[in-house]
């Protein structure tokens, strides 16, 4: 059951990553009839609000084979840049959280191949009822803060992180209030598992690959 509205809902794509381990920018790679960035979008932007792609710097905004112009499919797609730099994904969370004007913010990687709506769904909801601050998902043994629903109003926190030279995610994270969303419940939301499955390397894209085509086959 959806309790919040859209509304109250948005989305953050981190794109700012060097990905030094792919040879080239993750989000621009193919994946079927689109690229991943496409394929994120075309997952999430159901679930309304505004939908902000942040990348690194302003130069990279400026390159359509960076940054493609997507507007006139999605109409509620903006773009911003992070503002500090040599930090890591806190600097496009922050972005993120600085300009999206919703309450409840999904932040997502831009290697994530296969975002989930239901998990995402499921991630508010547990932000909202949990009256938490944000909401991390665990699957294998791990917490996943890149794929998370936080609180806009979370901004302060992490700008304070950040001015104490904080940057690690789950340290700042770990400082919150949050919920987790446990394996069993992503699990019955995503019974393939692949929601949170990231590619870090041309291995990884490989696999991903392999697995959009055998679904697209289906």
């Amino acid at each position: 059951m959806r309790l919040l509205g859209q509304d109250s809902r948005g989305i953050v794509l981190l794109a700012g990553g060097a990905s030094r381990r792919m040879g080239q920018d993750k989000w621009m790679l193919d994946a079927g009839e689109m690229t991943v960035m496409e394929r994120i979008i075309s997952v999430l932007y159901p679930l309304g609000g505004e939908l902000w792609i942040i990348a690194a710097t302003s130069d990279d905004l400026k390159k359509p084979d960076k940054f493609p112009d997507l507007s006139q499919r999605f109409p509620n797609i903006h773009k911003t840049h992070d503002t500090s730099h040599d930090i890591g994904p806190l600097a496009g969370i922050a972005a993120g959280l600085a300009n999206c004007t919703q309450a409840y913010i999904l932040v997502s990687a831009s290697d994530m191949p296969f975002p989930s709506i239901a998990v995402a769904e499921g991630l508010f909801d547990l932000c909202m009822t949990a009256n938490a601050q944000a909401a991390i998902p665990q699957f294998e043994g791990r917490h996943h803060p890149l794929f998370a629903v936080y609180r806009q109003d979370c901004l302060s926190s992490l700008m304070a992180y950040i001015a104490n030279d904080g940057r690690r995610v789950m340290e700042w994270v770990q400082s919150l209030d949050i919920a987790i969303l446990p394996e069993e419940q992503i699990k019955q939301l995503d019974p393939q598992g692949t929601a949170l499955f990231n590619m870090n390397n041309r291995d990884d894209y490989e696999l991903a690959l392999k697995h959009i085509q055998e679904k697209d086959h289906l």
